[in-house]
């Protein structure tokens, strides 16, 4: 599933008046021309003005903070990182940077600095942000329960936060509270029956009751909000469990046709083939789901699965150890 949220900020300069350019009115120009073309994404020129800008202070925080943001919107983390680190040693307690350094931690990959940053914000002020990244950090560490504190303290704050409620119940489907969750989903798209995402992943919840119909009713919901490979990925797994497999291979080609970096995918194609009789398919797609991105739900479940099929029993108990270890919802099915 898929759990994040960017968040950046960057600051703005209004009010700069007056005949007198002293360099410190230059340097607040120049930033106040850099942040007008970042926000036309002309990110080349707004690189050039904040670079001015330093030329003029070398420690100016507020200009390094922004370069750093325009290189996080190019997808530039490693750089944009640098640069918040910078404007941070600059000025210690500078909320924006630490926001915005722990979102790149975030797209990093780097999720216990992510998080590390986020409650280093909690010390300076008490912010939603802050409260947000450190729920998905530590979603994506596998810390659920703590992830489901962060996002119930944001909805604490700000009730109607759509993505703080779909995250606290894919927190909860994670922990197997799929009661829980579905009323979390339940009372948000009462209130904003147009949320695709919560769609979605009250698909998922279904899925994992093994409600089959409604889980395809779900995301079939979702995909007339906003068309989505991973929607689409998700459906074809309803019909790979109804056994609908010429409608489940047709979402799940055209989910990685759009999307191919989607290891989720992979798996689920890896298990069409395993459904449909070919385990060696089954195993080189469910070898390279697990390779991709190691949070895969059940992969190696499926991949015990496939190897016993395929006549490999020392792998199929290697990974049936494996699935055990992890706490995989599916049971291997492998006679070890």
């Amino acid at each position: 599933m898929n759990q994040k949220k960017s968040i950046w900020i960057f600051v703005a300069v209004t009010g700069l008046l007056g005949a007198c350019e002293t360099p410190e009115i230059r340097k607040q120009r120049l930033l106040l021309r850099g942040n007008e073309a970042l926000e036309h994404q002309s990110y080349a020129e707004a690189i050039r003005l904040y670079a001015a800008a330093l030329d003029i202070d070398s420690c100016y925080a507020e200009a390094l903070n922004n370069w750093g943001t325009t290189l996080h919107r190019q997808k530039d983390y490693a750089q944009a990182a640098e640069k918040y680190s910078r404007a941070l040693m600059c000025k210690p307690d500078y909320v924006n940077a630490w926001l915005n350094r722990a979102n790149t931690w975030f797209e990093m990959k780097q999720y216990e600095r992510s998080l590390h940053d986020a409650q280093a914000v909690l010390k300076l002020a008490d912010t939603v942000p802050a409260y947000f990244i450190s729920g998905i950090a530590c979603a994506a560490m596998g810390r659920h329960e703590e992830a489901k504190q962060w996002f119930r303290r944001v909805l604490m704050r700000q009730q109607e936060n759509a993505e703080a409620a779909v995250n606290l119940a894919i927190a909860m489907y994670y922990r197997m509270e799929y009661d829980s969750a579905e009323q979390v989903l339940a009372a948000l798209l009462q209130q904003q029956p147009d949320e695709a995402e919560a769609w979605n992943t009250r698909g998922m919840v279904a899925l994992a009751m093994a409600a089959w119909d409604d889980a395809i009713g779900y995301f079939n919901t979702a995909l007339r909000l906003k068309d989505n490979a991973w929607y689409l990925n998700n459906r074809g797994y309803a019909w790979l469990m109804k056994g609908n497999y010429n409608l489940a291979l047709s979402d799940i080609n055209e989910s990685l046709a759009r999307d191919p970096q989607n290891a989720w995918a992979y798996r689920n194609k890896g298990i069409y083939y395993l459904l449909t009789g070919e385990p060696a398919s089954a195993v080189r797609l469910l070898e390279q789901a697990a390779a991709m991105d190691e949070r895969v739900e059940d992969v190696y479940a499926w991949l015990a699965e496939a190897h016993a099929k395929a006549g490999n029993i020392t792998e199929a108990c290697r990974y049936a150890r494996l699935s055990a270890e992890r706490g995989e919802r599916k049971k291997a099915m492998a006679d070890c």
